[in-house]
């Protein structure tokens, strides 16, 4: 009687903390431990003083910190990592590499600082290809210094896709000049979708609709990355905590979650119809076709 007792007392006490959780609207990842987190920002890490993304990551219980520092005067902005709890030591960084790459939980890093553009069969692709086709990691993060959208990043940008496609990589992140900005799933097929994502630099919004975008903000200011083996949160907020965009993937069914997928030479096609002037923009229907000479006899 007693033993029946408490293990009524212990499922009443497991369902109303299921319920508590549940009804404050915590995320699956944080219910379900172990999780593990990265914070993600811009700005630039100090190795004397305490800076204000370390603290953050620190008050998060991150396991690690990656940052996008501004460059100095002309130059490309670069990413630093510093592993947590921080020890003082000074944050790493890929200037004296191609790129660089770690590994936390499931989740593998990769840092392209490189100022070569991605071409086929070169040592960026070459190292790039090696980098990510090599791990084992569930999780696949490409971190970008140079915005997605230049032709800094890739000469080919068809090429670049299908490659980071064809490797697994569920995120590329990287720089953008018109504040936050989120992809739809991009690929050519479903499992193998990538999502591309522009963390803010300034506070304007682009004129032109672009509707590869699934989410666009003027606002953000640092995000933090959750994961399991099964399980993926993305979660972006401003300088006061308030949440302003999310995206959950499940490892079991990555490409059921893929939807609006859109192929690359729809996007290239989009890119260039939103980017062109009014006058110069595709027609939505065709044009007919010109008049042959016997038409042309037959009206005169």
């Amino acid at each position: 009687m007693h033993l029946c007792r408490r293990i009524v007392c212990a499922l009443s006490l497991t369902l109303a903390l299921i319920s508590a959780g549940c009804a404050r609207g915590l995320p699956p990842l944080e219910r379900n431990a172990p999780a593990t987190r990265v914070l993600i920002g811009a700005g630039t890490l100090s190795a004397e003083a305490p800076d204000r993304l370390t603290e953050l990551a620190r008050a998060h219980r991150a396991a690690a910190l990656v940052t996008l520092e501004p460059g100095a005067g002309s130059s490309a902005p670069l990413w630093r990592r510093r592993m947590m709890p921080a020890d003082g030591a000074a944050p790493a960084s890929s200037s004296s590499a191609l790129l660089s790459s770690f590994r936390v939980g499931a989740a593998h890093f990769c840092l392209l600082d490189s100022a070569a553009p991605v071409a086929e069969g070169d040592a960026v692709a070459l190292a790039l290809i090696n980098d990510l086709s090599l791990t084992r990691s569930v999780w696949k993060i490409l971190l970008l210094a140079r915005p997605i959208v230049s032709k800094d990043v890739a000469t080919d940008l068809d090429y670049f896709g299908r490659l980071l496609e064809r490797e697994g990589t569920l995120l590329a992140v990287s720089p953008g000049a018109t504040g936050y900005e989120r992809s739809r799933p991009i690929g050519v097929a479903p499992a193998g979708a990538v999502r591309y994502i522009a963390l803010p630099a300034t506070a304007g919004l682009a004129p032109t609709a672009r509707p590869w975008l699934a989410r666009t903000l003027a606002e953000g200011d640092y995000v933090l990355l959750d994961f399991t083996s099964q399980q993926i949160l993305w979660r972006l907020y401003d300088r006061s905590g308030r949440l302003l965009d999310a995206l959950e993937v499940h490892a079991r069914d990555r490409a059921a979650s893929a939807t609006g997928l859109m192929t690359y030479g729809e996007i290239f096609a989009a890119a260039a119809a939103s980017s062109a002037p009014p006058s110069e923009a595709p027609p939505s229907t065709p044009p007919p076709p010109a008049p042959s000479p016997q038409d042309q006899g037959r009206n005169e």
